[in-house]
């Protein structure tokens, strides 16, 4: 598809969002978000028992990974293992029965 808007003028637009401190704020929101949610939910499927131990450092490390990388076959394998800790922990939690949750739920609740 074309666009009617010159090239010039897209990429002032472009330059113009990219310096403003509204989408550095949603950048950070988002960074933080991400990566403190994948965590939290790596802390929680090792605390609980829901996953394998493998598919949670899996997780981690493509976690890590990601944050930390530097080239091409470095993202490449973060994502690699990102997929594989999160599809396994996926397929697990969606193979579970409505009664293990239940059960799961309702004896936790007992426990408080």
């Amino acid at each position: 598809m074309t666009s009617a808007v010159p090239l010039d003028q897209q990429v002032s637009v472009v330059a113009a969002v990219e310096g403003s401190a509204g989408i550095l704020i949603l950048e950070i929101v988002h960074v933080v978000g991400l990566f403190g949610g994948l965590l939290l939910a790596a802390v929680g499927l090792l605390r609980t028992h829901a996953v394998a131990p493998w598919a949670v450092i899996a997780l981690v490390v493509g976690l890590l990974g990601s944050m930390a990388a530097t080239g091409d076959a470095v993202i490449a394998v973060a994502g690699a293992l990102l997929t594989i800790g999160l599809g396994s922990a996926g397929a697990r939690l969606l193979g579970r029965s409505g009664q293990r949750w239940q059960a799961r739920v309702l004896g936790s609740a007992a426990a408080v």
